[in-house]
């Protein structure tokens, strides 16, 4: 997942992409394994994550 955030964002973890709309950072624990894997956007958990999920988080997010 991280490599696909990576493309899709196109910035490196530890980064912010040029826009500054969103960094990326790759932590070890969420405290949410049962929901794994994790994705956190404003504070907001999303669990059971995969590509489309991601793309629609984000396009939430991109859209205001």
């Amino acid at each position: 997942m991280l490599d696909y955030l990576e493309n899709r964002l196109e910035v490196k973890s530890g980064k912010t992409t040029k826009d500054l709309a969103f960094s990326l950072e790759r932590v070890n624990c969420l405290g949410a394994c049962a929901l794994g894997p994790v994705m956190v956007v404003d504070k907001r958990y999303f669990g059971k994550i995969n590509t489309r999920k991601i793309d629609s988080i984000l396009e939430e997010y991109q859209d205001g």
